[in-house]
């Protein structure tokens, strides 16, 4: 066989088995919000509405600042190829900083999520409802972010299957509080789309405890120079980060709004439309996640190449991926 056919099948082979369980974090990511407005529906057009409303606007603010953590892949990537323990520990160290610093805008716009929604001429009262499920959410957000940035910390690793396995379990985690909290059952009262609000910032804190145990239970801290000391954190580096993850941001933000504001002008045709559009929108973006996924372990793949300084290698990586996708 062709040494060069070799090679690019052996980088097809390493390439699947670090893309294929991000694909699937991925798509167990979108299938949260799948299950939420399955079960939501069952309550009435309103609150599948309403949720489907503040989605957007939840995923339309939130894909900035995780397009801002992004910028951390590259950096870590290329740390660990290079085995460089020092900077892959301050990687992590800067990317909690800047996801607590980033949900704090976030978190305001939330809070404007009511008037927002108004100002784009949606119906009051569906308006009104999204806003709560909304704000429900907010104590989740600093939480998912953080679990965000260690998921990201272990791609770059080459670890991508602690995470895989917690978002199978936030599924069944946050299906199993949906049915409570949305229908009233177990004595509780019945919620609907707030119901399913609180459900999610629950299972935002639980992936991250969760995660937080995998790492002290299998050791996951191995391989970097970790010290959690906010006296350590340098405005260069977090720079650094911002730069590189900004235009990924600002890419992702064009994309989504260039989905979102269709279902805000749904909206505008009534309660039917909206609901019909919401459903096909989610199930067109399951479609997304696998690609996209490919996209992510591609990134740590080259990243981890460039690192060890291997461009011959990096550069087959980067032809291989879109063959994969």
């Amino acid at each position: 066989m062709n040494p060069e056919r070799r090679e690019i099948r052996r980088e097809i082979r390493k390439l699947a088995g670090l893309a294929t369980p991000v694909a699937l974090t991925q798509l167990s990511a979108m299938l949260l919000w799948t299950v939420d407005l399955l079960m939501v529906g069952h309550v009435g057009l309103t609150h599948l509405n309403a949720v489907s409303l503040g989605r957007i606007w939840v995923m339309g603010t939130t894909v900035v600042a995780s397009g801002l953590l992004f910028g951390l892949d590259p950096i870590a990537a290329q740390a660990h190829g290079a085995r460089d323990r020092e900077r892959l520990g301050r990687t992590l160290l800067h990317g909690s900083a800047l996801a607590l610093a980033a949900a704090v805008p976030v978190a305001m716009l939330w809070l404007a999520t009511g008037p927002i929604l108004a100002a784009f001429g949606q119906d009051p009262e569906t308006a009104a409802l999204a806003a709560r499920y909304v704000r429900v959410q907010i104590p989740g957000l600093p939480f998912f972010l953080l679990y965000l940035v260690l998921r990201q910390y272990l791609q770059a690793r080459g670890l991508v299957r602690p995470a895989m396995w917690i978002a199978f379990g936030a599924n069944v985690f946050n299906a199993a509080l949906n049915w409570p909290l949305i229908f009233g059952e177990l004595g509780l009262p019945r919620l609907g789309a707030v119901g399913a609000g609180i459900a999610t910032a629950v299972t935002q804190v639980a992936m991250l405890a969760a995660m937080l145990v995998a790492f002290r239970i299998l050791r996951l801290q191995r391989g970097s120079r970790t010290v959690l000391d906010p006296r350590r954190i340098s405005a260069r580096e977090l720079g650094e980060i911002a730069a590189l993850g900004a235009p990924v941001a600002f890419q992702l933000s064009l994309e989504y709004w260039a989905f979102g504001l269709t279902t805000l002008w749904a909206g505008w045709l009534g309660a039917l439309p909206l609901a019909a559009h919401s459903i096909a929108l989610n199930l067109a973006s399951i479609t997304y996640m696998v690609p996209l996924g490919i996209g992510l372990g591609a990134t740590t793949r080259v990243g981890n190449l460039i690192g060890a300084g291997d461009r011959s290698g990096a550069q087959r990586a980067a032809w291989v991926a879109p063959g994969l996708a």
